[in-house]
């Protein structure tokens, strides 16, 4: 059944409504205001630290798929360099280093099955009256693309107008 205008949903509460948001950052009507005036786009970054994709990776992406569906733009963001580096955020320890044919296959392969989800999607979304002309703009892009051409001195010198190295040094991590 069709929704009227004065009935239709916003996409914040669709979201919602799935259980797709806690938290806010900021007030919830400047959220709503900002998805309802602009098709602004959103990411779900995956790092390529195992061989497959995992349940974990479901949740942001059926986020993704929903804005998709209703005319945002979304990027699916593989962290090509992300894995060179590794990310210790929630452990009390980095990550073991993985040598670079892992880390190239497992990119491959994840790579590829974000694409058949895509796929999937799409035709889901067709066979549930979702026409492709108003699905938003997809990306699936390795952020190897843009970091591997940035140098160390471009890279400080962007990082140093920032931050102050006394206020990090400061800080426990």
């Amino acid at each position: 059944m069709e929704q009227t205008t004065s009935e239709k949903k916003s996409m914040l509460q669709i979201l919602e409504d799935r259980g797709y948001v806690k938290d806010i950052a900021g007030s919830r009507s400047s959220l709503e205001q900002l998805l309802e005036s602009k098709r602004v786009a959103a990411y779900a970054g995956i790092d390529p630290t195992a061989p497959s994709l995992h349940l974990g990776h479901l949740l942001p992406f059926m986020v993704l798929f929903h804005l998709h569906i209703s005319g945002y733009p979304t990027v699916s963001l593989l962290g090509g360099v992300t894995s060179k580096i590794g990310d210790p955020t929630g452990r009390l320890t980095s990550r073991d280093a993985m040598d670079s044919g892992t880390r190239l296959s497992n990119l491959t392969a994840m790579t590829m099955q974000v694409r058949a989800l895509w796929s999937n999607l799409s035709n889901v979304a067709q066979k549930q009256g979702y026409k492709k002309s108003e699905a938003g703009r997809k990306e699936i892009l390795n952020n190897s693309q843009w970091l591997s051409k940035l140098s160390l001195v471009d890279f400080l010198a962007t990082l140093g107008k920032g931050a102050r190295m006394g206020v990090m040094m400061g800080r426990d991590t």
